[in-house]
């Protein structure tokens, strides 16, 4: 039995995943941010551009992507910053909201991120984010660890 729920589990995850949308460039990093959230790396792979492809192996996106080298923080997608698109020809940024949390205030169950506040430190952070739009939708033009 648990067998099939597992199964049942992976081709709905599958059919799911295989039905991402990228109508939008918004869409697309939506979509590319819970992707990773869950840890799917083959859908935020797919989300990559064609340029990002041709220089970075699936492999080597899927070691970056779990490891960005960081072990000072954790980033936290919030998301897109209301009317920061910019069009540019086949390409748009949009202007995304993250969260940058010190690896150490999970040791102290918030107490560093509550100090911080009081004196005044930012953790809400803006990244502005490049996509292309492609033959098969919008496309991420380079990895970014604040999408996580």
């Amino acid at each position: 039995m648990k067998i099939i729920r597992v199964l049942i589990l992976l081709v709905l995850f599958m059919l799911i995943s295989g039905c991402v949308s990228t109508n939008t460039p918004e869409e697309t990093v939506t979509s590319f941010a819970y992707s990773a959230s869950i840890g799917d790396t083959n859908a935020c792979y797919g989300l990559m551009s064609s340029k990002y492809k041709n220089n970075t192996t699936f492999e080597m996106f899927s070691v970056h992507i779990l490891d960005d080298g960081d072990n000072w923080y954790e980033y936290k997608f919030i998301g897109i910053v209301d009317g920061s698109k910019k069009f540019t020809n086949d390409t748009v940024f949009l202007d995304v909201e993250y969260e940058k949390e010190s690896v150490s205030d999970k040791n102290t169950m918030g107490l560093t991120k509550i100090l911080g506040k009081a004196i005044g430190q930012e953790y809400v952070f803006r990244k502005k984010i490049e996509l292309v739009n492609e033959s098969d939708g919008w496309k991420i033009e380079d990895f970014h660890t604040e999408l996580r």
